[in-house]
């Protein structure tokens, strides 16, 4: 009741946005597919040492924070 005339309803998305997220989802879709090309080409170039160069589909690498040491002691 409160909305101005006009206004898009809460969570709505624009179409541009929604074009943004349906190519989005398309192109991720396609690497999914064909990635089984890239692993192919990285065993050709690297043989068994492919996994050091080409990463797994769904990895992700974890950068870890530094740890502060403690004190030594005097």
């Amino acid at each position: 009741m409160l909305r101005p005339a006009g206004a898009r309803a809460p969570g709505a998305k624009s179409d541009a946005l929604s074009a943004a997220l349906d190519m989005r989802n398309r192109m991720a879709m396609v690497l999914a597919r064909r990635y089984e090309l890239v692993e192919r080409a990285a065993g050709w170039r690297w043989g068994r040492e492919l996994g050091e160069h080409v990463p797994a589909l769904q990895s992700r690498a974890r950068m870890t924070a530094p740890r502060d040491e403690p004190p030594t002691p005097a």
